[in-house]
């Protein structure tokens, strides 16, 4: 019982990515999708100008 929650303790911090890559994953996801949204605004508002 120890062993196999030892076992998945040492495979977290081998990764060393438990709680932070959570954190990480949202922010990119969030500078993804704001860059996604403000290039396609750009191309909105530039486009029917030319």
């Amino acid at each position: 019982d120890s062993n196999t929650g030892l076992h998945k303790r040492s495979i977290y911090e081998h990764n060393g990515v438990a709680v932070c890559s959570q954190k990480r994953a949202l922010s990119i996801a969030t500078v993804v999708f704001a860059s996604l949204f403000v290039i396609s605004l750009t191309i909105a508002f530039a486009g029917p100008q030319n």
